[in-house]
Parts: C-alpha cells; sequence; structure tokens
C-alpha cells in the first residue's frame, strides 16, 4: 500500500512525497512427490511436499478418492489407499497460499494366506498344509508358484512337509512374496510297559504302575476299567473280583498306547462264622462273627428260624460277636436257623452274606 508523507519546516514550508514500498508477494512454490508407494506387505504410500521459496509455512492435506493414515498438517503424509491427493501450502508471513495435487495410482495391497497345518499323528511321518488361500485387500488372488526351502514344488491344495522346521514362499500372480516358517513335529513312539497280571488276596489291595521307557511328555493316564485318571500312571485299588483291564496313555496330540493288563483276586472270606452253637457249653459252643482286617464295619446281623421269626437283630457290631442260642433269656429249640449278615469293605464296597447256623443241645 503507497503512503503519501507530508513535511513542514519552521518557516512553514511544506512538500509531500509519496511512499511506494515493495512487497514481496510471491505465492510459496511447491513440488509433491511420492516417498514410497506401498508394497505387498505394508499397502500406506508416503507423499511429500517440498517448499522453494519460503519456509515459514502451513501444510493441509487433502482427498476426495483417497484415504489418509497420519500426519495431514505435515510436509510428509501417509495415506493408505489410492486416489488422488491434494495439498495447499499457506506462507504464515504474507498470508498467501498455494495448492497442487499428486494421484497416486501404483500401490499394491498386502498380501494374505491363509492355510490349515496337519500335525502328523503317530502313523504318519510326514505334516501336511491343505485349504491355501491368498488374498490381497480382501480380494481372492492366485498363487502361481510356491518354494519349499528354496526348491520350487507345485502349486496344489495339500503340501506334504518333512519333520522340522520347513520354510514356505507363497508368489502370487501380482508378484508379490510371503514368506513363512512352518515346524512340523512327528511324535516319538513312548515305549511303556504294565505287568500283564497281577494276583492277590480277596480284599488286599493291587498297585498297577506304567513303566515308561522314553523322556516324551505325556498328555494323561487313563485306566479305562474304573474311568480314572492318573498324573503318574500308578494306582492302587481294592478290587474284590477278578477283572480285564488296560491303560490308555495318550501323549503328541492324538497319539496313544494301550497296555492291557489283568487282575485275578483269589477268593477268601472276609468273614469268619462259627456256625454251629451247643447250648450250654460256654463260650466254646457259642455262634461267633470274626471279620478279615480288610472289613471295615459290620453293620447288620440278623438270625431267624425256620418259620422266620426275627430270633437275632443286631447293627453296628464289632468282630469277635457272638450267640449263645437264646432268644429272651431262654435256649431256643434245637435246629436249623437262618443268618444274614451285612458288611461295608475297606473299599467301601458292601457285601451281604446269607448262612446257616445249627444249634444243638
Amino acid at each position: 500500500q503507497d503512503v503519501s508523507l507530508n513535511v513542514i519546516d519552521w518557516n512553514g514550508c511544506d512538500t509531500t512525497i509519496l511512499i511506494q514500498p515493495e512487497v514481496d508477494t510471491l505465492t510459496p512454490i511447491i513440488d509433491l512427490s511420492i516417498v514410497s508407494a506401498g508394497d505387498c506387505f505394508d499397502p500406506s504410500s508416503q507423499l511429500a511436499a517440498v517448499v522453494q521459496n519460503t519456509s515459514d509455512v502451513m501444510y493441509n492435506w487433502f482427498t476426495i478418492n483417497g484415504g489418509f493414515a497420519s500426519n495431514v498438517n505435515e510436509d510428509q503424509v501417509s495415506v493408505n489407499q489410492e486416489g488422488t491427493y491434494f495439498c495447499v501450502v499457506t506462507d504464515l508471513s504474507s498470508s498467501c497460499s498455494t495448492i497442487d495435487s499428486i494421484v497416486l495410482d501404483n500401490t499394491i495391497p498386502a498380501i494374505d494366506i491363509q492355510f490349515d497345518i496337519i500335525q502328523p499323528d503317530c502313523s504318519e511321518q510326514f505334516g501336511e498344509i491343505q485349504n491355501i488361500v491368498a488374498s490381497m485387500d480382501g480380494d481372492i488372488t492366485q498363487i502361481t508358484s510356491i518354494y519349499l526351502n528354496e526348491e520350487e514344488i507345485g502349486v496344489n491344495s495339500e503340501i506334504q512337509l518333512n519333520q522340522g522346521l520347513q520354510a514356505l514362499t507363497f508368489i502370487t500372480e501380482e508378484g508379490c512374496e510371503l514368506d513363512t516358517i512352518i515346524d512340523i513335529l512327528i511324535p516319538e513312539e513312548v515305549l511303556a510297559t504294565v505287568e500283564s497280571q497281577y494276583i492277590i488276596n480277596q480284599g488286599d489291595s493291587v498297585l498297577i504302575e506304567a513303566i515308561l521307557e522314553s523322556d516324551m511328555p505325556i498328555d494323561s493316564f487313563t485306566f479305562s476299567w474304573f474311568e480314572n485318571m492318573s498324573e503318574t500312571g500308578s494306582a492302587v485299588y481294592y478290587p474284590e473280583q477278578s477283572f480285564v483291564g488296560q491303560l490308555v496313555i495318550e501323549y503328541g496330540l492324538v497319539c496313544s498306547i494301550l497296555l492291557p493288563f489283568e487282575v485275578i483276586v483269589n477268593e477268601r472270606s472276609l468273614v469268619f462264622l462259627n456256625n454251629i452253637v451247643y447250648q450250654g457249653s460256654g463260650t466254646d459252643g457259642q455262634f461267633t462273627v470274626n471279620t478279615h482286617p480288610n472289613v471295615r464295619t459290620l453293620d447288620k446281623l440278623a438270625i431267624y428260624d425256620r418259620w422266620g421269626n426275627l430270633i437275632v437283630d443286631e447293627s453296628s457290631l464289632q468282630s469277635g460277636f457272638t450267640w449263645d442260642g437264646t432268644y429272651n433269656g431262654t435256649f431256643v429249640e434245637q435246629g436249623v436257623y437262618v443268618g444274614y449278615l451285612e458288611l461295608t469293605t475297606q473299599a467301601d464296597k458292601q457285601i451281604r452274606k446269607v448262612f446257616d447256623i445249627t444249634v444243638l443241645r
């Protein structure tokens, strides 16, 4: 803006001077460029604005058909898709602005490959990769070649892999590559044994124990006969009868071995009865109930005559219980009586026993 300067001296003389200042009205000169374009692994691109004739500027990036990722007010901006991008540069000292645009059309979206890894079980010597699907930016694309440990193999839906680390490279029709490492573990065979046969007496305990001959980690031990899990492969039980069972050892994902065994229980009396009563002969001629140590409790004793009348009715007996052949203080008639006994073993099994008692004088 021009300025008029009027000067007056002491004598009243004056003069007017027109001042026309020189003003820098140049607008910023900018140059937009693509610093880096998106590739198969990172779809974002970097754009930059370079200003040539001023330094105190403000940037403002915008687009009508693209997409920003960050830094719209910086000289460099990150964008995440193709499109036309605009940058407005304003000189803060003169408020002059310049706008320029740049077209980004050569980005390649990131590649994504999905597949299923089939680890081998105990009967197989190879792992597999199946159901391979490649996509770029959500669209399905074609795989043109596959490299296994740097050697090209055929393109198919199933790839057989050996044990250990496997390096796979997938190449799509766009020329994008994706490297991945897969670890294939072929389970070792677990060597284990149990005794094929255990022989015990009725009421005794039996220890069934697996002997492992391998350091392979074990997932579980299961005794199939009594459906019991074990962390160590051993169990102690009090079987009341003989049985055939098996120990199942599971390891290595889906591997298992079966170890059959047989337990033979020799029957023997858990209750010892003196079944003959001699009335009036003292303690030696009394009916007596004695139990094996593997009997926990004697729960009930009942004695009936031949007409079904209840002569003796006792609960919670002790080993060594006796009956002298009397009823209400009087000797019962000679003859055969029927006894009924209930007991519980240390293995928490309830046993019922029916027997005869002969009463004599």
